[in-house]
């Protein structure tokens, strides 16, 4: 391997790695952009939109004999 060659390695190595680590940085704030940007304001909006319908609803306890042949 020629100089040139070994040097030009050692760039793309260094070139790749410096890509990775930027990739997950932009990685990492896209995914936080569209968290705060889309989903928030979409469950805050169905979060305030469905307060009058509870999500559990009460009931009558099952009796045990319900409890004794389950399958």
């Amino acid at each position: 391997m020629t100089t040139s060659a070994r040097t030009l390695r050692i760039l793309l190595l260094l070139w790749k790695a410096l890509a990775r680590r930027l990739g997950r940085i932009n990685t990492l704030l896209l995914l936080v952009i569209s968290y705060y940007a889309v989903l928030l304001p979409l469950s805050l909006f169905l979060r305030r939109r469905h307060t009058r319908q509870p999500g559990w609803r009460s009931r009558e306890p099952l009796p045990p004999e319900h409890f004794r042949k389950q399958y």
